[in-house]
């Protein structure tokens, strides 16, 4: 599998959505902190007034984009049934072999054939790096909607360092493009990641406490779109400065070569320098 420096990029995205403007909204939901099971619950739920914004984290979470296609080219053996409209036809000559039309259940005959086949395999998806179950954002939306900055690499410990790796993505891929091609002989197999993409969104985080009883809770405000999620978390762990482009999209031995179960294809990583 071919992997170029030129397909591993990462973007920015600037926040559209102030600081200030956040703050309002997650004013709004800030009961929302501590989950919706805190909500429902009469005998133990929070007053307004207990509930105290004690600080905010503004943060770049990151979420990928990979594009890889499959070029298979290969040769089978098949039967083409040939349609004779000449009734009269009795043997029919094709390159020096002789064929007699069957009559039923329609008048045709039967070729052998090979076919040089050629096929393209293609798969694209986008995959949260933080591995945050709790949410199913459409990434894709946000392409739609704004405009990112490609950047050599982020700059500034705000930018969260992506829990999904390189590796994981290669795997990832692999298992969607290592389909069985139906083939007598395999000419050419050959795989490329055309693009391996690291996008940074910004996300504002404010923490509550809920002074009467102790209880720190976080609503995340969407820094591009202004969506509002509570029963947050603080990334505080994973920030710092990334000092390297290639941590980012760090590969690693273990997907130097990467066997699929059930799919027979053995994946070997070459990067190609384009400076």
């Amino acid at each position: 599998m071919l992997l170029s420096d030129k397909a591993k990029k990462v973007f920015v995205f600037k926040e559209t959505f102030p600081e200030s403007a956040a703050k309002e909204h997650a004013e709004k939901k800030k009961m929302d902190a501590f989950g919706t099971l805190t909500k429902l619950k009469f005998w133990d739920k929070p007053k307004e007034e207990e509930i105290i914004n004690t600080g905010v984290e503004k943060r770049f979470e990151p979420f990928w984009f990979v594009k890889a296609r499959r070029r298979v080219e290969f040769r089978r053996s098949t039967k083409y049934s040939v349609p004779i409209t000449n009734l009269d036809a009795k043997i029919i000559n094709v390159n020096g072999e002789e064929y007699q039309p069957r009559d039923f259940p329609l008048r045709v005959i039967t070729i052998d054939a090979v076919e040089t086949c050629a096929k393209e395999i293609a798969h694209e998806s986008f995959l949260d790096g933080m591995k945050d179950a709790r949410k199913t954002r459409d990434h894709q939306e946000y392409l739609k909607r704004y405009r990112p900055e490609e950047v050599e690499k982020p700059e500034g410990e705000e930018f969260l360092k992506p829990e999904v790796r390189g590796a994981y993505l290669i795997q990832e891929v692999t298992s969607k493009i290592a389909k069985a091609v139906d083939a007598d002989e395999i000419i050419a197999d050959e795989s490329e990641i055309e693009s391996m993409h690291l996008y940074y969104r910004p996300v504002f985080a404010f923490e509550y406490t809920w002074s009467s009883k102790g209880k720190i809770g976080i609503v995340e405000v969407d820094g591009l779109s202004g969506e509002v999620f509570g029963n947050g978390q603080s990334f505080k762990k994973y920030m710092g400065k990334i000092s390297d482009r290639e941590v980012l999209f760090d590969i690693g031995a273990e997907a130097l070569n990467t066997f699929v179960p059930g799919g027979g294809l053995a994946v070997k990583i070459i990067s190609v320098a384009t400076k």
